[in-house]
């Protein structure tokens, strides 16, 4: 069977029209989330957080990555923020919020940088330390893997 051409015209437009019909009831009904309402808070948030890493590396220039003893995980702190004014330590578990957790800096330094084992549940994690120390902020992320 032949199609006229002036039927394949009529039927090209036709399908463009439900396909326009289409994406804009689609793009109606999902929400613009491409930018946040506080974008601005958001990206000076994000620049003090990289000015911190900057200051981290400086004072550490050997990456040291966490390391896994057989009772706890050990956090490699750098000699100069041992002694830091105040700090934290947050452990971020992607697949199971509930299991995420805190603790203050000093708790870090007065075990050497050692998280007990059974705090830690088999996984990723990511943790994230943070110490201020003369007003000046450093910080240090990791993704660490518990076997």
């Amino acid at each position: 069977m032949r199609i006229s051409w002036p039927l394949g015209i009529i039927l090209s437009f036709v399908l463009f029209a439900g396909f326009m019909i289409g994406f804009a009831v689609y793009s109606t009904q999902s929400p613009p989330e491409l930018v946040a309402d506080n974008y601005y808070e958001l990206d000076s948030e994000y620049e003090l957080l990289r000015t911190r890493i900057e200051h981290w590396n400086r004072i550490s220039p050997t990456d040291s990555p966490p390391v896994w003893e057989q009772d706890s995980l050990v956090l490699f702190l750098p000699p100069m923020l041992i002694d830091s004014d105040s700090g934290r330590v947050e452990f971020y578990k992607p697949d199971r919020r509930a299991l995420d957790f805190s603790m203050d800096w000093k708790q870090l330094t007065a075990t050497n940088g050692r998280i007990a084992a059974e705090l830690l549940a088999k996984g990723r994690w990511m943790v994230s330390l943070k110490a201020w120390k003369n007003g000046k902020g450093y910080a240090k992320n990791y993704n660490i893997q518990k076997p």
